[in-house]
């Protein structure tokens, strides 16, 4: 799977792909907390003298992102799907035919599952990627998102969720 050639490329949810022309993103469950390989939330983000993360944090915070949507792949596939919809109009005019917006969902789950589970260092070099080629993740997205990770069932996570990546959606939509 390529990172920039991916049609979801989820993780592009905070840090964005590095081609907006093809849109949202993929294989286990993923632990509900950070595990002894992975990093532990990103408590000290507000401590740095930017409002942004730094290239560490924003990896580390990819991949707390990615472990905590793995087990909700569905419901995070929808959202993006959705969120792509409004913001990129040549995304919702290929969404429109049935038959391509449920390759773009199952696709969407195989990424996901993909950036989400599995061995550490493959999922943090995807996150890297991505925070690399994207704009750069607001401190403020943090507690936002550690508060959706709180919520243990799938629907209220990925719907808290829904402003942070709106608006980075926002950002990336062709007007910006």
């Amino acid at each position: 799977m390529s990172t920039t050639s991916s049609i979801f490329c989820t993780a592009a949810l905070i840090a964005a792909c590095t081609n907006t022309a093809q849109e949202p993103a993929a294989s286990a469950p993923a632990p509900a907390t950070a595990s002894a390989e992975s990093p532990a939330p990103v408590a000290d983000a507000g401590t740095a003298a930017t409002d942004q993360l730094t290239l560490d944090q924003s990896v580390d915070f990819c991949v707390r992102l990615h472990e905590q949507v793995a087990p909700c792949a569905g419901e995070f596939i929808d959202l993006n799907i959705e969120l792509r919809e409004k913001h990129f109009p040549d995304f919702a005019e290929k969404a429109k035919d049935p038959k391509t917006r449920a390759a773009m969902h199952d696709e969407g789950i195989k990424e996901v599952l993909a950036d989400g589970t599995g061995p550490l260092e493959p999922r943090r070099q995807r996150c890297k990627e991505y925070a690399e080629h994207g704009p750069p993740t607001p401190k403020s997205a943090v507690p936002k998102m550690e508060a959706c990770f709180a919520k243990s069932a799938c629907k209220e996570k990925v719907e808290c969720m829904r402003p942070v990546l709106d608006e980075r959606y926002g950002k990336r939509a062709p007007s910006h």
